[in-house]
This record gives structure tokens, sequence and C-alpha cells, in this order.
């Protein structure tokens, strides 16, 4: 875990030199990051979450689980 944070720390301060402006350095990691947050996002609501749900519709029948 070490070594990732200690890599990951590295890279963005590399590119922070290259060129030392907030707003290029900002709007150059959004459009990297952006494309898979959305495609992860997607992904997640489309095909993860139908097969996580249950059936929350009231049934017309009593539940005898409480008896």
């Amino acid at each position: 875990m070490d070594g990732f944070f200690l890599l990951s720390g590295y890279l963005i301060v590399k590119s922070w030199d290259g060129k030392p402006d907030w707003r290029d350095f900002f709007e150059k990691r959004i459009r990297r990051i952006y494309p898979g947050f959305i495609v992860a996002s997607l992904l997640s609501v489309f095909v993860l979450a139908p097969w996580g749900q249950t059936n929350l519709a009231p049934t017309s029948q009593p539940s005898t689980a409480n008896y």
C-alpha cells in the first residue's frame, strides 16, 4: 500500500513540476479521470444495480414470517 501512495505522489508531483499552473493541472487530471468515472458509474447503475435489487412491491398476501 505504501508503494502505491509513493508512486502516486511521485507521478502527481512530476505532473505538477512539468507545468505548475493550477487550471491546466486540474483540467488534465479531470480529462484523464472523468471518462473512467462515467463508465464505472454507468456500469454500476445499469448492470450491477439490477442484480442487487429485491422486490419491494407490496404483496396482496399477508406475510407469515412474523408468526
